[in-house]
């Protein structure tokens, strides 16, 4: 493969160009002197190649193997969660069985469960101090700028970023789901109710770019927005706490009814979801214009690198993390409804109502089911309510600053 490269692409044509493009030390890089070889190919002098021999190549095979292991986790959630989006005969097919969630599939604590946790924390820690110490790589070549981490604002841009993105993906997922559990909607109808959260968060990313770019603030979007996904979160999500409590409870009672529930109305779904994106907007694509203006022009790659890190890692770890909850509290709610029911049979009515579990069920426990499941849904808006509340402490440490921000493209 490297040699057929190597013939169709000359010694140093496109490689080159990408290698030099997405290097730190790109400003250091002589100018190209494009001359024309003896066979016609183009080729450069005296720029850097970035090779991939020996044990590269078992990190290369890793990150390839992992991103099709986390692309088929994240499946399996979907088909778990989605109305329609699997057979409710999980049996039916081998993909992804390999693949299940701690608590109703695996116990928490089991083998299972336990060996997923370490492996992942020893992988974690081993990758950590092979980037640090520059194990079989250097500080040009690395894959994560360690470095970043100890400046005062890059980890601070990296934690709000995975809160944003957490925030606008667990939305995206669980909007649709609730409009198909409690009013029946076809797959279609319910990704049509995302159109006021889509609208109104493209309306934003938008102004939140041009002002940014205009006005060289940034510390007052990433407050507004952190504080608007924090009370979006909390309206849709059930109180923890009691109403007779003491302390809190006369405070909730008031706020109660706005509180999502089976029979809460679309336009009330609308309101608070359109909040929430208004939150997340806010700042949603605002770090990777922040960070190229905190970072030498030569560590912009590694900026851009860094951000994208964060927000998919806040894309893996909050639908992640949202499915598990979900699945669960779903699973020991209706279980608890209905105990003679085969708790197989329950996980599979996650699937959707048209399961025949709801066919069989009286209208009073169909009620209390749905019931079930929409506090599933709103449990799972804790966590939002926990990166809201985060983003709001952590944007307060950010500097009071101007900077001159040129507009950069993102991810999702």
């Amino acid at each position: 493969m490297a040699e057929l490269l190597k013939t169709d692409w000359g010694e140093s044509g496109f490689q080159t160009q990408v290698n030099a493009a997405h290097s730190p030390d790109s400003e250091q890089v002589s100018e190209k002197n494009w001359v024309s070889s003896d066979d016609g190919q183009s080729a450069s002098k005296d720029v850097f190649v970035r090779s991939i021999a020996g044990f590269k190549w078992i990190l290369v095979v890793t990150a390839i193997l992992s991103s099709r292991m986390l692309f088929a986790l994240d499946n399996t959630i979907v088909a778990n969660i989605q109305p329609g989006s699997a057979s409710p005969d999980r049996h039916s097919t081998g993909e992804g069985e390999e693949y299940r969630l701690g608590g109703s599939d695996w116990p928490w604590g089991g083998d299972c469960s336990i060996a997923l946790f370490v492996v992942a924390g020893i992988l974690f820690i081993v990758f950590g101090v092979q980037q640090t110490f520059h194990i079989c790589c250097n500080e040009k070549n690395r894959l994560f700028p360690i470095h970043f981490l100890k400046r005062r604002s890059l980890p601070i841009l990296f934690i709000l970023n995975t809160c944003a993105s957490s925030g606008l993906f667990i939305s995206v997922y669980k909007i649709p789901l609730f409009f198909q559990f409690t009013m029946g909607d076809t797959a279609i109808k319910a990704s049509l109710r995302l159109l006021p959260f889509v609208l109104v968060l493209i309306f934003i990313i938008i102004m939140n770019g041009h002002m940014m770019t205009k006005f060289g603030y940034y510390l007052p979007w990433y407050v507004f927005g952190c504080t608007l996904e924090l009370i979006a979160a909390a309206l849709v999500c059930k109180p923890p706490i009691p109403l007779h409590d003491p302390l809190f409870g006369g405070i909730l009672n008031n706020f109660v009814s706005v509180v999502v529930k089976t029979g809460t109305s679309a336009s009330a779904i609308y309101g608070y979801t359109s909040l929430m994106a208004l939150g997340v907007g806010a700042f949603n694509q605002a770090g990777y214009s922040v960070v190229q203006a905190k970072v030498k022009t030569s560590e912009i790659p590694w900026a851009l690198g860094f951000m994208m890190v964060s927000q998919l890692g806040g894309i893996v770890i909050g639908l992640g993390t949202a499915g598990a909850i979900f699945v669960n509290e779903a699973t020991e709610g209706l279980l608890k409804l209905l105990p003679e029911v085969d708790p197989e049979v329950v996980k599979n009515a996650i699937a959707g109502t048209s399961s025949s579990l709801f066919d069989t069920l009286t209208i009073d426990e169909r009620a209390k089911a749905l019931d079930v499941i929409v506090h599933a849904i709103n449990q799972v808006y804790i966590l939002l309510i926990t990166a809201g509340a985060m983003g709001v402490v952590l944007s307060v440490f950010l500097k009071s600053e101007k900077l001159f921000l040129e507009v950069a493209a993102g991810g999702a």
